[in-house]
């Protein structure tokens, strides 16, 4: 299921750029409705989604990125049928699973021009594993346990979440890391691998007083002109930044 709001006139006017919502595990499409408030604001065409298993959607395993891939296509073909939207001009933004999802998404997807990704781990193992050995202090063996029925559940092996090996692969496309330093679900580390591990043109953006979720109340203006910013950079422009330098490049 999704919401849509069509690009304002003045985007439309421009290039009808439009930004596709993705949420967390265990969330549905309204925990991201102040980020869509903000970017439906400034004119953005806005669709909040919600991934298989999720809200109203109909239920399917969760696979923590790897299949929600295609929810990202689906969301992706719907937006090239609505009149006011140029699909050259699509970006995406994602929390904690849906950055996973984003940023896997990205790098298969050529479709997208631009991704967000916030609070978002470099692999599933290295953090669901870890995550539940600290935080839920269980004996190694009944953690491996869960972990066990939880990949037959979903039809996956847990290895297999690693946007880490992937976020090279949206080059030469933007791609902004967004993590909250007191995150204690996802820990900041990831952030700063993931960027590592990102090739240009990519940024990174530390909230200092935010944790895992929400982000945009530990520091709002802050937040909107970074996010916006970075969408209006990639986004906006008649002649795409990517566009200009393939141009100085080849010439």
């Amino acid at each position: 299921m999704e919401d849509f709001v069509p690009p304002a006139a003045r985007i439309r006017a421009q290039n009808g750029a439009a930004v596709i919502l993705v949420h967390g595990h265990g969330g549905e499409r309204s925990y991201l409705l102040p980020e869509a408030a903000m970017l439906a604001q400034r004119g953005y065409g806005v669709l909040l989604m919600d991934l298989r298993n999720s809200g109203q959607s109909e239920s399917a395993p969760t696979t923590f990125g790897v299949n929600e891939v295609n929810d990202v296509r689906g969301a992706i073909e719907f937006l090239r049928r609505q009149p006011g939207v140029d699909p050259d001009r699509l970006g995406l933004l994602g929390h904690s699973m849906g950055a996973g999802t984003v940023l896997l998404s990205a790098a298969r997807l050529p479709q997208i021009k631009a991704v967000i990704a916030e609070s978002g781990f470099t692999s599933l193992e290295d953090n669901v594993a870890n995550g539940m050995r600290r935080y839920v202090n269980l004996p190694p063996f009944l953690a491996d346990a869960l972990i066990f029925f939880g990949e037959r559940a979903a039809g996956i092996k847990i290895s297999a979440v690693r946007p880490i090996d992937e976020i090279a692969l949206i080059n030469p496309r933007p791609v902004m890391i967004v993590h909250g330093a007191l995150d204690d679900l996802v820990p900041v580390t990831n952030a700063y691998t993931l960027y590592a591990a990102a090739r240009e043109p990519k940024e990174l953006y530390l909230i200092p007083n935010a944790g895992h979720y929400p982000l945009p109340p530990a520091e709002p203006e802050e937040y909107a002109r970074r996010i916006t910013g970075f969408f209006d950079k990639y986004l906006l422009l008649r002649e795409s930044t990517l566009e200009k330098t393939t141009k100085v490049v080849t010439t």
